[in-house]
This record gives structure tokens, C-alpha cells and sequence, in this order.
């Protein structure tokens, strides 16, 4: 063993391991001082030739530089140091280690030979002339600057810091202006040869030992004094307010209710079991239950009350007073709208409302009925493009107005007759007009285009409610009657779908979304294959460490997110088979199918490994007890790949919405190549605002357009799915600690569902009702007056239940019988 090892002072040699060991052995441990790189100097020259060596040898395979170490320790031990003036392999073994010999002219009798070696030694001596020289000239230069300082216990010096120790110190932007010296310090302690302690102010948080190339002799009698940057006992700069430069009050809108209060919602979840979590590493509510003493309830009370406010505003929504009858049976001979004009007269002779006694204030107004007009849309949208075609020559023309535009008739324009544009156009749209005209006197005098479907309304809430909310005959599968979507809401594709066919339809469509998430397990497995690196060295073994690693990295969360980029839209296609009737309806089913498939592939398929057979066999194959344990296994094996994987869907979800990068590149697209008129522009841009990247959510309720209006009715499914996490992540948690092995903490946690699911008993009882049906508003219907800003209840109001046409062309079926609502049409009140 060694008498005395000199070490710099790591923390492993410092530990008290080291010292013990050394001391029973008889080794002296001698720590070096801070900032002193001469120490351990040697061993990073040695380093330094490793590195240079294999980096010049390794060339574009590094990752295979192992392979290279016999050479590299021959080369080491048979190269000439300076320092012992011969090889170490001459030291070792007391013979020069067998090197090159110098060639001799005409030692080969072939003149080819003998040429190739002899300049082979000429530019062998040329080359150790040149080092040689350079040597030397390095060290004329070293000792040019080289100077002998030493210092007396007293003398006040000042300290240079290098820029990497003031950054320990404070953060540097401009380290070029920043003080090079501090002090004058005075020294208290010579250590060592070359080193000295001096004595720094108590708050300096750097070791007190310095080489003495950190140290400059103060000269005169007056010291500048230049501080070390002052420090708290956390090592933080000390900060203090000086004044609030400016406030905002942000107001709560009246649009996207749901999407800023289920954010405000999640923060007072998880910020709360965040911080106390890491105090108790358990969460926060074992001893009882937090989800009640923190009144997590308060936002479900407050989402309920502004939907009832919403619903009793003095501003009377169409939806609210209207119903949707579907499966209306013809009875006897009597058409559809007869059959519900007779129907509702009967059942409810006092809400219902009909238009032909409307002025002379009786208590019914006929229903709206629905037209199968197909062949009419179709016939208005080619109208619209006719006209978009025209208006775009009618400007080019007027820009350029001495030659009119040009086409040919043909099929895309490439071939047919040349034909003046604009006149083309006008006789088109002439044809069309006179089609369309005929199409709806058609439509109008079929008694098979009436859809055995309606809208009915009614004088007051009440009577909606009562209409809405109750069966409406002794066969339950005809006169199906719902609360009526908002116009913009309906989906009126599937208004006229069979009671019969609906059923069948819920069950193809159920089977489909389960074959769809157990199937899809292949590419999730496929894709979970790449995140380890055996797996990805299967696939393509040609790719360096460096590629390797990335892609094992952020390869999979990227796949991943590509593979799921169509899933919302295939989603949302088999909720429109599903037979829904209104837009938002159709995005709940969506989104509820999107959570479960992203439950069960993307967190348990991304878990447990194998393939899908293999995943569903195990599962199928051992107690319900063990899969919260196998998934605990496996969640920390698959940490890597979550991180990477929140980290795309990031940037590439809510970070790109704000951003709005996507809608920004697909406009100015358009604008380049598909737009003509000013009608075109206005469909391609989506209006935006310049202050939508500060926050998400002003831009959920100011930036985008508002599609619909339903009363935050998404709210109920987004706290199921947070109660549903919650459990799961609880069980989960279980199962984690259970291969622990922590028995004592294991039981007390079970309780944790338990309460979990109890708060959504609570919340479920207390406040969804208010979210599906409506509350009593007989009384403020029938009493309160008429505002001066509604319109007078003795004109017809306008349709709204109109068949989703444009605004142009919604009065085409407008039956002169037959009326609906307007927005702010208020309904008749007086019973006198």
C-alpha cells in the first residue's frame, strides 16, 4: 500500500468510508486545495492523450472505442515524455520499446521500394523537427508569463474567480464587465507551498483556499473594495418589492364555461396533493377524506348555478320552450302535421301553442315540421359555387376591364367550347333557380317528404318540461319527445331514424368501438417495441448510438401521438351512425369513447407488455385482485416513455392550439392557391387575436367561434372522468405499493376509493339534475311583463328549426302554416 495518496476533494474520497479505510491501512489521505488543477494535473494529460487518440482513430464508429485500447496503451507507453526524458515502457522494462528503424538509402535492391521508404524517413525527421520547434516556442511563451508569488500571514490580497465560479455565485449575464478581482481579503493561513486560506466575509459560500495564481498582492494604502456578491442561507440573491407596476381583472365569459372551469377545477385538485405529497410521500387524503373538508363540490355548485342562471335569463332561448317529437305515427288517414296538431290539442290543450289563433291570444302555435329536402341541398350548394365562380370573374373583370374572362366548357375547363365567363355563370345560376323552385313545390305537395319528426312548442318552460320529461303514449318506442337542441346544434341527418334501428345501430357501434380499442393494440405494441433499445437494434441495425438513443427517446410518444392524430374523427363518424341528434351530444359520445380508448391502450397498453393476445390472456388468466400489482410493476419500467410522450402531446395539443400555427399556415396555403373572392377568404381564415398566446383560457372564450350553445351541458362527463382517474390512479397506487412490500401503509389506503366514489355520490345526487331537466319557470313565464326590447307577441316570429340551409335560402320551407321560433321571439303570456 501506498504511504500517501494526494486526491482532490471529491466527495467520495472526503466521505468518512474513505478516511477510515485509508487510516486503517497506513495511507495518508492529502486532499488538495480548491482551485488547484496542478494536483491531479498528470492524470488529466493522460486523459487528454485518450481522448485526442481515439477521437482521431474511433473516426465515424465511436460507439465501438474499446476496441481500440491495446493500441492506444502502445502508443502511450512508447511515445517519449518530456517529464522522465524516455518512454514508459523504457522505465518499466530497462529496454527501449521496439520502434520504427530509420531506413538507409539503397538498403533495397528495388528502386521503387527503396524510393517509397526513403521519403518515408524524410517526412518522419521533418515531422519531428517541426514538433519539436513547437515545443520549445510553447515553452519560450510560458515562461515569458511565469512569476513567483508568495505571500505573508496579514497581507491583504485580492481574489480573481474564474466565470464558472462567480455563476455559483450569481447569475452573470455580461461576464465580460463583471469584476475580475475581489477584496482586499486578508490571508490568515499559509497551505501548503502554494496555496493560502484567506478570510472571507461570513455570507461567501466558497471554500476559503486558494492556488496562489488566483491571488494579486494589494499595493497602497486606500483598498478598493469590490464585495463578493451577497447570498441568503439558501444561497439565493435576497429580493425585495418595490412597487406593483400594473393589475388586470380578467371577467369570466359567458362562452366555454366548461373548458375554464374544468381547468380551475384541476389545479385545486392537484396542486393541493401536490405540495402536501412530498411532505408525506402519501397522499393527502388517508387520515379522512379531503375530497369533502376541501369542498371540491364548490365548483360543481358553481358550473349548475350559472347554467340555471343561463336558463332564466330574461333573454328566452328558442330551445327552452321547444320540443323534439320523433316516430310520429300517421293516424288513419290524416297526414303527419295533422296527426300532431290533433295529438297536442288533446295532451296538452293549455301549454301547447298554435300560429292560427296566435292573435287572438290562445295558449297553442303549430308545430314545425321537417322535410326530406335532400335533392334541394344538393341543389343549393352547387348554386353557391356557381356563384362563388361568378362573383371572382365579375372582379377579375372589373380589374381588368378590357378583355372579358374566358372558359371552356369542358370537363375542369381543359377542352370544349370558349365561352364568356360571366354569362356562362348567370345562365347557370338562372337554371338553377328555376330547378331549385321546382324542387321545393315538389318537396311541399309530397306528403312522403314529411319526416315523421317535428318541432313542437309550447307557451312557457312548464309546459315543455312537463311535455319533455314524460311518456307521451302506452307504446313507448312512438311519440318520443325530447328537449329540443339549439338550431345550431342540431344534427339533422339523423332526426328520422327508427326507434328500432336506433337500438340496433347502439349495439353494431358498441361491438365496433370495442373490436376497434382491442385491436388496435398491434401498433401500440409495435410502437412500445422501438422504446427499448434491443427492440429498435432488431429493426434497424444500422443506425449509430447517437440516432439509436434519440429515437429510442421520443420516437415512440411521437408514433404514438401520429397513430392517434385520425382516431377523433374516426370516433366522432361512429357517433353520427350511432343516430344522435345534436352536435353536442355527438362530441360527448366522442370524447367518451376517445377516454376509454385512451385508457385502456395508450396508459394499460403502453404498461404491460407483449403482444395483444398475450396482454388480454394475462388478464383473463390470474386473480382480479393481481392486476393493480402487475400494472404497479410495470408503470416505473415505462416512466421514460410517458415523459416523452406528455412532452410531444404538449406541444402538439394545447401548446399548438395557443400558438395557433396551424390555422395561420393553412389560411396563407389557401390564400396562395384555392382563393378567389373576398367570400372564399372569409370561410378559409379563422378569426384570431393578437393577445390569444397569453393565456388558454381567454382564448378558449374570446378567440374561437362558438359553434353552439348548450348550457355547459359537457360538464357532468368531465367530472365523472376525473373521478374515474382519480380511482384508478388510487388502485394503481395500491398496487405499487403492495410489491413494496409496505404492509403497514397498504390497508389504510383502500379507504381511498372508497371516499373517492362516495364524493361523486354526493355531487352526482346533488347537482347533475340541474343538468338534465329543467327547473320550474311557470311563474316568471306566465306574470313577468313584457320588456320594451322584445318584440311584440302579436307578430309572427321567424323560423328558427329551419333545415340548416344558408340564411338566403332558409325561408324556401317556410310553410305559409307553419312557424317557429326566432331567438328573441318572446311567446304569448296572457291567458285573459
Amino acid at each position: 500500500m501506498p504511504d500517501s495518496i494526494i486526491s482532490d476533494k471529491d466527495r467520495i474520497f472526503a466521505s468518512n468510508f474513505w478516511q477510515e479505510l485509508f487510516r486503517k491501512s497506513g495511507t495518508k489521505l492529502l486532499l488538495s486545495t480548491a482551485y488547484y488543477p496542478q494536483t491531479d494535473g498528470q492524470t488529466e494529460v493522460l486523459n487528454r492523450c485518450l481522448e485526442n487518440y481515439l477521437r482521431c482513430m474511433t473516426g465515424e464508429t465511436p460507439a465501438h472505442w474499446y476496441q481500440w485500447l491495446p493500441l492506444v496503451e502502445w502508443w502511450y507507453n512508447s511515445s517519449y515524455h518530456s517529464s522522465i526524458q524516455l518512454t514508459p515502457y523504457e522505465a518499466l522494462y530497462s529496454q527501449p520499446p521496439p520502434a520504427h528503424m530509420p531506413y538507409l538509402a539503397g538498403v533495397s535492391p528495388v528502386a521503387v521500394v527503396d524510393r517509397s521508404l526513403w521519403a518515408r524517413e524524410a517526412a518522419r525527421k521533418l515531422l519531428h523537427f517541426y514538433l519539436k520547434k513547437a515545443q520549445h516556442r510553447m515553452k519560450h511563451f510560458a515562461d515569458k508569463h511565469r512569476s513567483e508569488r508568495s505571500f505573508q500571514v496579514g497581507d491583504l490580497v485580492y481574489l480573481r474567480l474564474q466565470p464558472y465560479q462567480r455563476q455559483s455565485l450569481q447569475k452573470v449575464f455580461n461576464q465580460k464587465l463583471s469584476p475580475k478581482y475581489y477584496g482586499p481579503f486578508p490571508v490568515i493561513q499559509k497551505a501548503g507551498t502554494v496555496a493560502y486560506t484567506l478570510q472571507l466575509p461570513q455570507n461567501s459560500r466558497i471554500h476559503p483556499t486558494f492556488h496562489v495564481s488566483q491571488l494579486k498582492k494589494h499595493v497602497g494604502s486606500v483598498p478598493t473594495q469590490l464585495q463578493l456578491p451577497l447570498v441568503d442561507a439558501h444561497g439565493a440573491l435576497p429580493k425585495e418589492l418595490v412597487r406593483i407596476i400594473d393589475r388586470r381583472i380578467v371577467k369570466k365569459g359567458s362562452q366555454a364555461v366548461t373548458e375554464s372551469c374544468f381547468l380551475s377545477y384541476s389545479f385545486k385538485i392537484f396542486v393541493p396533493i401536490t405540495v402536501v405529497a412530498l411532505l408525506i410521500l402519501i397522499p393527502v387524503n388517508v387520515s379522512s377524506g379531503t375530497l369533502f373538508f376541501l369542498r371540491k363540490e364548490l365548483e360543481y355548485d358553481n358550473v349548475a348555478t350559472m347554467r340555471l342562471r343561463f336558463l332564466a335569463s330574461q333573454r328566452r332561448r328558442a330551445e327552452q320552450f321547444t320540443v323534439l317529437v320523433r316516430n310520429v305515427p300517421q293516424i288513419s288517414v290524416n297526414s303527419i302535421s295533422d296527426s300532431l296538431d290533433q295529438f297536442f290539442k288533446t295532451s296538452h290543450p293549455d301549454t301547447y301553442l298554435c300560429y292560427q289563433r296566435l292573435y287572438n291570444s290562445c295558449h297553442y302555435f303549430c308545430t314545425q315540421a321537417v322535410y326530406n329536402a335532400y335533392k334541394f341541398a344538393k341543389l343549393v350548394r352547387k348554386r353557391d359555387r356557381l356563384q362563388n365562380w361568378l362573383d371572382y370573374n365579375q372582379l377579375k373583370f372589373e380589374i381588368h376591364s378590357e378583355k372579358r374572362p374566358t372558359k371552356k366548357t369542358g370537363f375542369l375547363g381543359l377542352w370544349g367550347k370558349r365561352v364568356d365567363s360571366i354569362d356562362f355563370y348567370k345562365q347557370q345560376i338562372k337554371e338553377f333557380d328555376k330547378n331549385m323552385a321546382l324542387e321545393r313545390q315538389k318537396v311541399l305537395k309530397d306528403t312522403k317528404s314529411i319526416l315523421p319528426v317535428a318541432f313542437v312548442s309550447f307557451k312557457s318552460r312548464w309546459g315543455a318540461a312537463v311535455c319533455a320529461q314524460t311518456q307521451q303514449s302506452k307504446n313507448p318506442t312512438l311519440w318520443l319527445a325530447n328537449w329540443a337542441p339549439e338550431p345550431r346544434d342540431i344534427y339533422w341527418q339523423n332526426l328520422a331514424i327508427p326507434f328500432l334501428s336506433l337500438t340496433i345501430r347502439k349495439l353494431i357501434i358498441s361491438l365496433s368501438v370495442f373490436a376497434l380499442v382491442f385491436f388496435y393494440m398491434i401498433p401500440i405494441a409495435f410502437v412500445q417495441s422501438l422504446a427499448n433499445l434491443e427492440g429498435l437494434e432488431r429493426v434497424a441495425p444500422f443506425l449509430r448510438p447517437f440516432i439509436k438513443s434519440f429515437l429510442q427517446g421520443f420516437l415512440p410518444g411521437l408514433a404514438l401521438k401520429i397513430s392517434l392524430y385520425i382516431l377523433p374523427t374516426v370516433l366522432m363518424i361512429m357517433s353520427k351512425i350511432e343516430g344522435h341528434i345534436a352536435l353536442s351530444i355527438l362530441e360527448r359520445r366522442a370524447s367518451a369513447k376517445y377516454y376509454y380508448f385512451m385508457l385502456v391502450n395508450v396508459f394499460l397498453g403502453s404498461i404491460v407488455t407483449g403482444t395483444a393476445f398475450e396482454q388480454l390472456h394475462s388478464f383473463l388468466h390470474q386473480s382480479p385482485t393481481q392486476i393493480p400489482r402487475t400494472i404497479g410493476v410495470s408503470i416505473p419500467m415505462k416512466a421514460t416513455f410517458f415523459i416523452t410522450f406528455i412532452m410531444v402531446d404538449g406541444w402538439a395539443g394545447i401548446a399548438g392550439e395557443i400558438l395557433r400555427l396551424k390555422p395561420l399556415v393553412i389560411f396563407h396555403l389557401k390564400n396562395m392557391f384555392l382563393l378567389k373572392t373576398e367570400s372564399d377568404r372569409e370561410q378559409a381564415m379563422d378569426p384570431g387575436s393578437v393577445d390569444s398566446p397569453e393565456t388558454l383560457r381567454i382564448t378558449i372564450i374570446n378567440v374561437y367561434n362558438q359553434q353552439y350553445e348548450s348550457g355547459a351541458a359537457f360538464w357532468p362527463h368531465v367530472h365523472s372522468r376525473i373521478i374515474a382517474s382519480l380511482v384508478i390512479s388510487q388502485l394503481l397506487f395500491l398496487g405499487l405499493l403492495s410489491t413494496k412490500e409496505a404492509a403497514n401503509s397498504t390497508p389504510l389506503l383502500a379507504i381511498l376509493p372508497i371516499l373517492t366514489l362516495s364524493f361523486n355520490q354526493y355531487c352526482k345526487h346533488r347537482f347533475e339534475p340541474a343538468f338534465r331537466r329543467y327547473h320550474s319557470s311557470q311563474t316568471s313565464d306566465d306574470h313577468s311583463s313584457p320588456s320594451p326590447t322584445h318584440h311584440p307577441t302579436t307578430s309572427p316570429p321567424q323560423d328558427v328549426y329551419h333545415h340548416g340551409f344558408p340564411p338566403q335560402y332558409a325561408y324556401s320551407f317556410s310553410s305559409p302554416t307553419h312557424y317557429g321560433y326566432h331567438y328573441e321571439a318572446e311567446p304569448g303570456n296572457s291567458r285573459d
